[in-house]
């Protein structure tokens, strides 16, 4: 899955300071073999990435190096193997066109391959063989000559011509073939890894000696910190990390019933022996006795006791059972505004030097003296277990590190927005099925809808040796597999519809080996008890739809090991099919297609497909699927030519899976980003 937008009870991992740009996709960094985050070396923040010279690589999902023009690819490398060839990275297939690869050379310099018109290799008059860190570059100019950079000096240029291959980037190995080269992998940690579309150096340079910064011009920058042995490496696209957050015993809950802007709060209801704490991983870290402002809405249904709205270490931010505003620590201050019940309040703290300053609706109510030094998590909504629990709501919760506010203000009118002073950010609108699911908007994209889940029945995985796109595709072998859509709460109805998806026959023993079912549990469209329900499937040769048996037929051209773009359309009353963009068979049906207790199916025709494994299930699918989309509008009307990247979630998506992940996998992730 892309990042953007992420669950808040997922770990956040540091990010270095980006600057105000618009925000370019993330690209997807996938670790193979034993690559990891390593904490032994690094050159700047927490760790670096270690690759053990043994199979270990990471790859993006894409090329990271535009074909022409100017680009930069720089890191910082330390070498743990001397005297043999070792493979650093490149865009690289192996006897291929215009492909580029860097490595260390067994007199440990390190040498550039471009094979261009001609094929030019660059080397270093400097080696690497000292165990330290080194600064390496690659440049291209608009007049393509390329320069070679160790630690900052220019060691070799060439003049040569071409566009650079649009193939997947790989540090810590090449690829060549179909796979991998199985020698010359690199061994060593890499760090502060970037690409860019411009020329950032021109003549002999001092590296740099703090992390590299996001810009207009970075293409992908790998800061490669995080937890030690972690196999997670971020593409910093400009947007901080997500703040993780977790609702200990699920008593904090989203509810749509009040709010004060969006659609959603959180309720916190305090009652007796109820663990409702919440808490923001990291949502102070670094600001210690800095300036900061902490601020939501709150409403509160009565003020019998004190109401924590924020803990963090000794700190207390509360309400008092007086009603009014206060903080303790060693002592306790209180405002003057006495608040009164069901009603939603602006509240804000924010600490200027040694002040530290409480607002109630925009108004300045106390000042104090506080240099108190933060921890980094912050407890939401009560002291700790049962201990000053707040009962009432709060929404729009936002913690910065700046000081908003230090004098009467107008209350915020509309909803909050992240900037860059912002450490979290949530609305606590309702996007899951899950009330306990919380979002941090992190400046990125929110999900759009409930995640759809599955359940992978058989031997259903992923399997990385075959893909359309991405890193992986979802495999089925034809005896008993079959992915299951446990969730999926919209259904198409009687309006347009789109199920597409790129499949590939492993063999293909009947006309009716389905890929995709829909209301189809026992014989044709029927439940187990008999009642007939409107539903279709998508076989190699013929699609059922409606009741009874109703079908079209056709020859879709599939043939084993080729993969072909799959699409079932309705467009006002008529349904197509396509194979490859081109229109197989067309029928009229405007029948309502619901979800009742008949999930939808990947990979199987019918026959009780919702026990494990499915018994007698029919016509099951013996290949592979990737990239499964289901949306609620026509994308196609006529013939097309097939999409050439993985799909994107939009709002008309109802599921998208890309099918990436780790070989051999049950888990199956929707995109709702």
């Amino acid at each position: 899955m892309p990042l953007g937008g992420a669950k808040l009870n997922t770990i956040a991992r540091y990010v270095a300071p980006a600057a105000a740009v618009g925000q370019r996709t993330a690209k997807s960094i996938i670790a193979y073999g034993n690559a990891k985050i390593s904490t032994t070396q690094k050159k700047f923040g927490g760790s670096s990435f270690f690759v053990d010279g043994s199979g270990d690589y990471i790859k993006a999902n894409t090329h990271a190096i535009p074909a022409s023009g100017p680009f930069t690819l720089e890191f910082w490398y330390r070498s743990e193997a001397l005297g043999t060839v070792r493979t650093l990275c490149g865009q690289y297939l192996g006897g291929t066109a215009n492909e580029f690869t860097i490595w260390q050379n067994t007199n440990d310099t390190v040498n550039m391959y471009y094979q261009g018109a001609t094929g030019h290799i660059l080397t270093s008059t400097t080696g690497i063989s000292d165990l330290n860190w080194h600064h390496i570059a690659i440049t291209r100019n608009a007049s393509n000559r390329f320069d070679l950079w160790i630690d900052g000096t220019s060691e070799d240029n060439v003049t040569e011509t071409g566009d650079l291959l649009e193939y997947d980037f790989m540090m810590g190995a090449r690829f060549n073939g179909g796979g991998p080269n199985t020698t010359e992998h690199a061994n060593g940690y890499f760090d502060e890894v970037r690409v860019s579309d411009t020329v950032r150096y021109t003549s002999n340079f001092t590296p740099s000696t703090t992390p590299f910064v996001n810009d207009a011009n970075t293409l992908l920058l790998i800061h490669a910190d995080g937890t030690n042995n972690d196999t997670v490496l971020i593409d910093d696209n400009g947007e901080r990390a997500p703040i993780g957050i977790n609702s200990v015993s699920s008593q904090a809950v989203i509810i749509t019933s009040q709010y004060k802007f969006g659609t959603g709060s959180v309720r916190f209801d305090g009652n007796t022996n109820t663990d409702q704490r919440l808490y923001a991983y990291g949502a102070a870290s670094g600001i210690t006795t800095g300036d900061f402002t902490l601020e939501c809405w709150a409403r509160f249904d009565n003020f019998s006791a004190l109401h924590a709205v924020t803990y963090i270490g000794g700190q207390a931010f509360y309400v008092g059972s007086d009603g009014k505003i206060a903080y303790y620590y060693g002592s306790g201050t209180t405002g003057t505004t006495v608040m009164s019940t069901n009603t939603w309040y602006h509240l804000a703290w924010s600490r200027s030097g040694t002040n530290l300053r409480m607002f109630v609706n925009g108004n300045l109510e106390v000042t104090r003296t506080d240099s108190t030094s933060l921890n980094n998590d912050l407890l939401i909504g009560c002291k700790g277990i049962n201990d000053q629990d707040m009962r009432g709501y709060i929404d729009e919760y936002r913690f910065s590190s700046t000081a908003r506010y230090t004098s009467s203000f107008t209350a915020p009118t509309t909803a909050f927005t992240n900037d860059s002073d912002t450490t979290f950010l949530g609305h606590f609108d309702q996007i899951d099925s899950d009330t306990t699911v919380m979002f941090d908007d992190n400046g990125g994209t929110l999900p759009t809808r409930p995640a759809v889940t599955s359940t992978a029945l058989g031997n259903a995985q992923l399997d990385t040796a075959q893909y359309k796109f991405g890193t992986s595709s979802l495999l089925l072998d034809g005896t008993g597999d079959l992915v299951r859509l446990d969730n999926l709460a919209d259904s198409i109805g009687t309006g347009d519809f789109t199920i597409e998806m790129w499949a590939r026959p492993n063999t293909l023993p009947s006309n009716l080996s389905a890929m995709f079912t829909w209301n189809h549990e026992y014989d044709w469209n029927e439940d187990p008890d008999g009642t007939v329900v409107p539903g279709f499937v998508i076989s190699q040769n013929v699609f059922h739809y409606g009741t009874s048996t109703n079908s079209g037929t056709y020859s879709s051209g599939m043939s084993t090991g080729t993969w072909t773009h799959v699409a079932l359309v309705r467009n006002s009353g008529t349904i197509k099919i396509y194979y490859d963009g081109v229109e197989k068979a067309s029928v009229s049906n405007t029948s309502n297609y619901t979800i009742g207790s008949i999930k939808p199916a990947i990979g199987v025709f019918d026959r009780y497909i919702h026990t494990s494994p499915p018994l007698g299930g029919r016509f099951l699918w013996d290949g592979w699927i990737d990239e499964l989309r289901i949306s609620t509008i026509a994308r196609y009307t006529s013939g097309f030519t097939p999409p050439t990247s993985a799909f994107t979630n939009d709002t008309d998506t109802l599921i998208l899976y890309h099918f990436n992940g780790t070989d051999g996998s049950t888990t199956f992730t929707d995109d709702r980003i």
